[in-house]
């Protein structure tokens, strides 16, 4: 028993667990929306999504938790609505860090009175362009 409480005091299980990345591949605004349902559902991770067409908001779409990435391939998110990022530890990274991928981001013209994409209290909003 002993050795036992030993060995978890020398190499704490959580030094080695790693958080797989889940990727979620969306086609439209119910698909997207499911995302981000599970994602901020989860107690934590790093998390994917993978535009495999065109995607329109045309609704309010919240991050609340954890990391997501947008990655667009070539493909175009339409916000009608907005799009937020809020809380403390949440981040949201629109498209590839290393420039690797394409994500259109359009707003059709919208008249707005709020923004299209808007991060508060803590969060943090990573826009990358295609190099």
């Amino acid at each position: 028993m002993l050795s036992c409480c030993i060995l978890l005091w020398l190499f704490p299980m959580g030094a080695y667990a790693q958080v797989e990345t889940k990727v979620f591949e969306v086609n439209d605004q119910a698909g997207l929306l499911a995302a981000v349902t599970e994602i901020n559902a989860a107690n934590d991770g790093s998390y994917a999504i993978r535009l495999t067409d065109d995607v329109t908001l045309q609704t309010k779409c919240e991050f609340s938790k954890n990391t997501t990435t947008i990655y667009g391939q070539g493909h175009s998110l339409t916000v009608l609505s907005t799009v937020r990022v809020y809380n403390q530890g949440t981040i949201l990274n629109l498209g590839a860090s290393n420039g690797s991928d394409s994500l259109i981001i359009d707003g059709q013209n919208t008249r707005r009175t709020t923004a299209m994409i808007a991060c508060t209290n803590g969060a943090v909003l990573n826009m990358y362009s295609q190099r």
